[in-house]
């Protein structure tokens, strides 16, 4: 993860994974290490390194925070539960 403060201290984050991404992964969570600091496109990029079939995926995925959905710069909450959720299609 590319964008952290070497002084901040990582810790595990466990991300709930929903719909096609449970099969994808062969889990229903995934447990990242991740500083205290770090930004959604941080965090997406360490699942990326870390698992790599969900890498071709995680660009249409949205990652959420708690109730809402985090933009790439922002920073992940460390007190919120985290999931990923794929798009959704339908009509």
């Amino acid at each position: 993860m590319s964008e952290t403060n070497l002084t901040s201290p990582v810790a595990p984050r466990r991300i709930q994974l929903r719909a096609g991404l449970v099969e994808r992964a062969a889990t229903p969570f995934l447990d990242i290490p991740a500083p205290a600091n770090a930004s959604a496109a941080a965090l997406r990029a360490g699942i990326a390194e870390a698992y790599p079939d969900l890498a071709e995926v995680l660009g249409g995925c949205l990652l959420i925070a708690g109730d809402r959905v985090l933009g790439e710069d922002e920073t992940v909450p460390s007190d919120a539960p985290l999931a990923l959720v794929p798009p959704m299609r339908g009509g």
